[in-house]
Parts: C-alpha cells; structure tokens; sequence
C-alpha cells in the first residue's frame, strides 16, 4: 500500500475513535410552591443530565413565553 492510503485510513480511523458530544444544553425549572419529593426528583433529573442547567423558580401563572426567554438568557436549547 502506498503512504497517501494508510495516512488516509489512520485519518479515518482518528476520526471514528473521537466520542460524540451531546451539546444540546436543557433547562431545568420547577414551579413555586412544589412538594420536597418533587424537589429531590428535579435534584436527580439534574444528576443524570450532564448537559443541564438549572434556574429559579417560577409562578405557575406564567406563560410559556417566559420560559422561552429563560432559555434563551441561559443559552439553552430545551426547556
């Protein structure tokens, strides 16, 4: 085999071994007023989700346009 060949196969190869990156980042929220249960369940959401973050509280009366801005503050993808 010529070098041009095995150069483009260990190229190929370097790129094959590079692990994806889940860069999508999702807010995480919780509503005023939730019970210490949902509180821990939100904690733990937020432990399996290495791509999350997490915010304050906000009123339940709120539209959904308000959460569409915290994302956007947060740069995040989902809310």
């Amino acid at each position: 085999m010529s070098e041009e060949i095995k150069e483009g196969i260990l190229a190929t190869e370097r790129k094959l071994e590079k692990k994806w990156k889940n860069k999508q980042r999702t807010l995480l929220l919780a509503a005023r007023g939730v019970s210490h249960r949902h509180r821990h369940l939100m904690q733990d959401l937020f432990e399996l989700m290495p791509h999350g973050k997490k915010d304050v509280k906000i009123e339940k009366k709120e539209e959904i346009s308000v959460v569409n801005e915290l994302c956007y503050m947060n740069s995040c993808n989902n809310g």
